[in-house]
């Protein structure tokens, strides 16, 4: 593969002097892409047609409705060619001189994901009768093929780079691979790019053999500091990836093979190890096996919620809670959100241990339904759920 030199983070090309956020000497496209070198994929966009530059950017969606049907959507901006000036081809290569929407960008990460084939966005994937249960889905809306398989086969690649690797090692979660891109961009104003004001961003999907979602984290202006996106986007992916594996089914057949492991913070303390999202009977193997004392709320399905919550300091020969629940398969016997949630909170609250069954003089005593016996106890359950400190799915 061909290198291309850095030239130490600032370089010359005469229409225009670009910078690097670090310096480098030689580099190849994947390394570039992997630590986002603007100088050399400036460098490298001499070696394309203008026309193919601009032909990829309108394939991608960038300069068009993307069709979600929202009102008032941006189309963004692709300059025509007969409009660019001597340094467009360069400064496009690396994000500079087009203006693409938040949507755009997500949109052209999940055609990579899609094995090279775009898909129109969709608000509602379906709509649910509440008192029949009837179920009314929209259709997949296949778009255009932007890249063949094999090329969209090696973007993935490059984007795993980047996080196992690169600039995005922070959008890193422990169960799974996932893949992406970091953003560090200008603000844009009417005279120009406004001098330290930034917009930091982390567009990926997961996992990365099988994408099943795809993501796109943005921060406007953060700190100076933080400017990078892989400073502070990469990490918010990896927060959001690791709350759809505790809260909903996305990442389930990924997560029941995982081994839990509880942390030694010395002493009789330790570190609460992480169920949510195992089935029953794996995360009863799992507790065997790690010696860990666990006693379940529910005789079948996946386990929705635990005390102590995962990562929580307990002491070493507590118990930890689990609530386990099931959920048809059928999605016309789904009930209605409001039910689930309620009827997972009632088991949760009675899993949940009460001020009195804690205390040396109960210490035999089975748990209380905290909903009518300790009030201060399930409103502090609320506030869990309010500051996201546990995730129930709804």
């Amino acid at each position: 593969m061909d290198s291309f030199y850095a030239e130490d983070g600032r370089a010359d090309l005469g229409f225009a002097v670009i910078n690097d956020p670090h310096p480098y000497q030689w580099l190849t496209i994947e390394e570039a892409f992997m630590y986002s070198s603007n100088i050399v994929m400036a460098k490298a966009s001499g070696r394309l047609q203008s026309g193919d530059l601009y032909g990829y950017a309108k394939l991608f969606g960038f300069g068009a409705r993307t069709g979600v049907g929202l009102p008032g959507e941006s189309a963004g901006l692709v300059p025509p060619i007969e409009h660019w000036s001597a340094r467009t081809r360069a400064t496009m290569a690396f994000g500079q001189e087009i203006a693409v929407t938040p949507l755009q960008l997500l949109n052209a990460y999940a055609s990579i994901a899609n094995d090279g084939v775009m898909m129109m966005p969709r608000l509602v994937k379906a709509v649910a009768d509440p008192r029949t249960g009837d179920v009314a889905e929209s259709e997949p809306v296949v778009v255009r093929r932007v890249v063949s398989s094999e090329t969209a086969r090696t973007l993935r690649e490059f984007c795993l780079q980047v996080v196992e690797n690169g600039t995005g090692k922070a959008a890193s979660v422990e169960f799974m691979q996932v893949a992406g891109k970091t953003g560090t961009a200008q603000k844009a104003g009417r005279r120009g790019y406004i001098a330290n004001k930034y917009v930091s961003s982390f567009v990926g999907f997961a996992p990365y053999e099988n994408p099943r979602i795809a993501c796109l984290v943005m921060i406007d202006e953060p700190r100076w500091s933080n400017r990078f996106g892989g400073d502070s986007a990469a990490p918010v992916f990896a927060r959001i990836c690791e709350s759809l594996a505790s809260s909903t089914p996305i990442f389930d057949g990924l997560l029941s093979v995982q081994t839990v492991h509880a942390g030694d913070t010395g002493g009789r303390h330790t570190t609460a190890p992480n169920f949510l999202r195992m089935d029953r009977a794996a995360a009863m193997e799992v507790a065997r096996r790690t010696d860990t004392n666990v006693v379940c709320e529910g005789d079948a399905g996946r386990v929705v919620a635990q005390v102590p919550a995962p990562g929580a300091t307990m002491d070493r020969n507590a118990v930890i809670r689990l609530v386990v629940a099931g959920q048809s398969a059928d999605r016309r016997r789904i009930p209605a959100d409001v039910q689930w949630n309620r009827r997972l909170r009632e088991a949760y609250r009675d899993a949940l241990p009460s001020r009195e069954s804690d205390s040396p003089d109960h210490a035999g005593d089975q748990p209380t339904d905290l909903g009518a016996q300790s009030p201060r106890a399930a409103q502090e359950f609320d506030g869990w759920i309010a500051s996201g400190h546990l995730s129930i799915p709804v």
